[in-house]
């Protein structure tokens, strides 16, 4: 299964899904020494970031987001790739100052059009523009 993706910090990457029901907060809403998500009103409460393409709604909360999404990546503990519905300049930034200081990539895509079904674990591969799904 494809779908179409528009880099909004490219690259390419391959992982198996997280598909986030609810926006989620970095700040806050997860254990940067775990990647584990922390939020106790999340509905993924739990389930970790680590190493996966995650397939984010949103982002809530404050301006420091980015910042620990920072963390979390410098960490070791955060996503292969973020695959977000909408732009989201959190992802982005976090993603354009890990690679620029850390030499560590973070893809991040903006999904363009309808997500085909996608559920989580199964394995995703990314490149400039598009997504596969394996069976």
């Amino acid at each position: 299964m494809q779908n179409s993706v528009d880099p909004l910090f490219g690259g390419q990457a391959a992982g198996k899904a997280l598909v986030l029901e609810e926006p989620l907060s970095f700040w806050g809403g997860v254990d940067i020494s775990t990647g584990m998500i922390a939020d106790p009103h999340h509905p993924q409460k739990g389930s970790s970031l680590a190493d996966k393409v995650v397939f984010l709604p949103g982002t809530k909360g404050s301006t420091a987001g980015p910042g620990a999404l920072l963390e979390l990546i410098y960490a070791g503990n955060g996503p292969a790739a973020i695959v977000l519905t909408e732009e989201d300049s959190i992802t982005v930034i976090a993603g354009l100052v890990a690679a620029s200081s850390f030499g560590i990539t973070m893809p991040v895509f903006r999904l363009e059009g309808k997500l085909e079904k996608v559920d989580s674990d199964r394995w995703i591969e990314l490149s400039e523009n598009e997504l596969i799904v394996s069976d």
